[in-house]
């Protein structure tokens, strides 16, 4: 009951079962908190979202994405499927390239290229930014 639950609260009678529970300012003065309350709340909730680092924006979106596709595999059959490699043969192909040593997406040894990353810039002047990995590499082979 609105009251604290008093007796005499108007909430036990049937005719009075729809009307205000409870009348006067302590009443008026709880529902303003608590509407603040749930105010706050919502504010609390748009900025947390506000402050969400971009990538995990992306991120999210990327889980969501994939639980769709999982749910309905026939959703968007342009994106996989369409020159014919489904994720199941990228995955194999992925895990075929790890077994050989070479990395999945430019070719070359994984193995070399944490050797690569481990020695940095001291040795032979290749450049390690994250722009020039490939300048790395061709500096160590002429």
């Amino acid at each position: 009951m609105g009251n604290g639950g008093r007796a005499g609260d108007g909430a036990e009678t049937a005719r009075w079962a729809n009307a205000p529970r409870s009348f006067g300012w302590r009443a008026e003065r709880d529902a303003m908190a608590r509407r603040e309350m749930a105010e706050r709340a919502r504010c609390r909730e748009n900025r947390a979202e506000e402050h969400r680092a971009p990538w995990e924006r992306e991120e999210e979106r990327l889980e969501d994405e994939q639980r769709e596709l999982r749910a309905n595999p026939r959703a968007r059959p342009w994106e996989e499927r369409a020159e014919g490699s489904s994720q199941e043969e990228r995955r194999q192909e992925e895990i075929r390239a790890r077994r050989a040593g070479t990395s999945w997406r430019n070719r070359r040894p994984i193995e070399h290229r944490e050797r690569e990353r481990r020695r940095g810039r001291e040795k032979q002047g290749g450049a390690w930014l994250p722009g020039l990995e490939w300048k790395k590499f061709y500096t160590d082979r002429m």
